[in-house]
């Protein structure tokens, strides 16, 4: 029996938008999703598929409303 083309694959369960962690809590696993203390969407774990920039640390990466934030530090 042929696969019909238009069928959408099952999706993984969402987690609750109520366990994000904020600030200093979060970012102990790899890709944790946490709130910064502006509310704003973090991704600390996310920084070593930020791209190597020299003198440059990378930090985290921050999804805002209309733009993504790739945060660096000196």
């Amino acid at each position: 029996m042929a696969r019909d083309p238009l069928a959408t694959p099952a999706l993984p369960p969402r987690e609750s938008m109520l366990q994000l962690k904020p600030g200093g809590a979060c970012g102990r696993s790899d890709l944790e999703v946490c709130l910064d203390s502006s509310g704003r969407l973090t991704v600390p774990g996310a920084r070593r598929f930020l791209p190597q920039l020299p003198g440059l640390t990378p930090e985290r990466l921050t999804l805002k409303r209309r733009e993504l934030v790739f945060r660096y530090s000196f």
